[in-house]
Protein backbone atom coordinates (compact mmCIF):
# COMPACT_ATOMS: atom_id res chain seq x y z
CA UNK A 1 0.00 0.00 0.00
CA UNK A 2 1.18 3.12 -0.53
CA UNK A 3 -0.16 7.23 -0.68
CA UNK A 4 0.76 10.20 -3.11
CA UNK A 5 1.05 13.23 -2.21
CA UNK A 6 0.87 16.38 -4.58
CA UNK A 7 2.16 19.49 -3.24
CA UNK A 8 1.00 22.75 -4.81
CA UNK A 9 2.18 26.08 -4.63
CA UNK A 10 0.28 29.31 -3.60
CA UNK A 11 -2.61 27.41 -1.31
CA UNK A 12 -2.91 29.24 1.94
CA UNK A 13 -3.16 27.03 5.40
CA UNK A 14 -6.83 26.02 5.33
CA UNK A 15 -8.01 27.03 2.45
CA UNK A 16 -9.96 24.40 1.41
CA UNK A 17 -11.28 25.54 -2.06
CA UNK A 18 -11.03 23.24 -4.99
CA UNK A 19 -8.17 24.35 -6.57
CA UNK A 20 -8.78 22.46 -9.58
CA UNK A 21 -7.08 19.67 -11.76
CA UNK A 22 -3.42 19.48 -10.61
CA UNK A 23 -1.27 20.66 -13.35
CA UNK A 24 2.04 18.14 -13.44
CA UNK A 25 5.52 19.95 -14.07
CA UNK A 26 7.19 19.60 -17.08
CA UNK A 27 8.70 16.64 -17.93
CA UNK A 28 7.17 14.53 -15.25
CA UNK A 29 4.43 12.62 -16.80
CA UNK A 30 5.10 9.54 -19.08
CA UNK A 31 3.85 9.67 -23.09
CA UNK A 32 4.22 7.71 -25.91
CA UNK A 33 6.77 8.14 -28.00
CA UNK A 34 5.67 8.41 -31.82
CA UNK A 35 8.95 8.24 -33.81
CA UNK A 36 10.66 5.09 -34.95
CA UNK A 37 12.92 3.86 -32.55
CA UNK A 38 15.36 1.88 -35.29
CA UNK A 39 15.87 -2.13 -35.76
CA UNK A 40 14.81 -3.97 -33.08
CA UNK A 41 17.93 -5.50 -30.86
CA UNK A 42 19.44 -8.62 -31.49
CA UNK A 43 19.86 -10.85 -28.31
CA UNK A 44 21.86 -13.49 -27.88
CA UNK A 45 20.44 -16.83 -26.28
CA UNK A 46 20.99 -17.05 -22.38
CA UNK A 47 23.63 -19.88 -21.73
CA UNK A 48 21.40 -23.34 -21.41
CA UNK A 49 18.24 -22.20 -22.93
CA UNK A 50 16.86 -24.62 -25.29
CA UNK A 51 16.62 -23.27 -28.94
CA UNK A 52 13.10 -23.48 -31.10
CA UNK A 53 14.46 -25.37 -34.00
Amino acid sequence: MFTVMKVREGLAHDDYVDPGPYKHPEGSVAREVKAAMGPPIEREPRAGAKSAG
